[in-house]
């Protein structure tokens, strides 16, 4: 007895010393270990969760037909897609915030045909936290940003290039990641944003970024991974989407203003909705 008594002092301390060990290696390694997620790919989740795809659709799918009274002018009408119009962020805030734009609240014949259609965009502010609805808004604002530009093009020719080579096919739209990527390091496609993209590329620098365009991959990464301890080797060969090289299809003039955008891109992080807007405002003559 009087052993055990002497021995709970040691086993106590011993525990509390693996307790503390586990605490500074999550902290430590908490970049290479806990997933890193923009606030878009958070939003897409939560359009699915709040049930926006049943009305609206997908990206690139068909929305859901709002059956009213047959009219010459109604008849069965789809709902309206989100990705379509690309809003400014006070309107995209107020449809899904109140179901209904201050604008639209504002005009009896609209009112009045919303009244005879069988679907009705609901309201998510009572429904939704703060944290959600933010990321739902960022969410549809970089749809409708692809939509609008797939259609319209972009001025910018570091993002013309990251179409044309296929980058925000991967990467996600403008770099904010969101794609799966079975047996790779966190299980997605990182994006052009934080830490994950500044530790695979050294912190965005131009030689690695070179690297990766040009061979799929980087000397740095390869031989050495995240942190420093197990090589990149081991999850680029294991992962099942392989990062394309594209040496040969790329000049040495786009090679560098591909490398310039994305370093944009890292230095902007993660967007939200409101930083989407001021990357790239919306048309006021829309």
């Amino acid at each position: 007895m009087k052993n055990e008594i002497r021995l709970f002092p040691l086993i106590l301390a011993a525990g509390l010393v693996l307790v503390a060990v586990g605490m500074f290696i999550t902290v430590f390694f908490s970049n290479e270990i806990f997933p890193e997620y923009s606030p878009a790919h958070r939003g897409e989740l939560v359009a699915m969760e709040a049930g926006c795809f049943s009305c609206h659709g997908t990206v690139d799918g068909l929305a859901s037909p709002n059956p009213v009274p047959s009219t010459p002018l109604d008849g069965f009408r789809p709902v309206h897609s989100m990705f379509e119009d690309r809003q400014p962020l006070d309107e995209l805030s107020q449809w899904i915030e109140n179901g209904i734009s201050d604008r639209r609240a504002a005009s009896p014949e609209y009112l009045e045909r919303r009244s005879r259609k069988t679907l009705k965009m609901p309201g998510y502010k009572q429904s939704l936290n703060p944290f959600e609805l933010q990321d739902l808004k960022a969410y549809v604002a970089l749809m409708q940003y692809r939509r609008s530009s797939r259609e319209k093009g972009s001025e910018h020719r570091g993002e013309q290039l990251a179409r044309q080579l296929a980058c925000f096919t991967c990467h996600g739209e403008l770099g904010q990641g969101g794609i799966e990527n079975p047996a790779s390091l966190k299980g997605y496609i990182p994006g052009f944003f934080g830490t994950d993209f500044r530790a695979l590329t050294q912190n965005g620098d131009r030689e690695d970024l070179r690297q990766w365009i040009l061979d799929g991959r980087s000397e740095f990464f390869w031989n050495q991974g995240f942190a420093g301890f197990y090589p990149g080797q081991y999850f680029t060969e294991r992962q099942a989407i392989q990062m394309p090289a594209y040496r040969d299809r790329i000049s040495d003039e786009d090679l560098e203003i591909l490398v310039d955008y994305l370093i944009e891109l890292m230095e902007l992080g993660p967007l939200d909705a409101e930083g989407l807007f001021k990357y790239r405002p919306v048309n006021p003559d829309r």
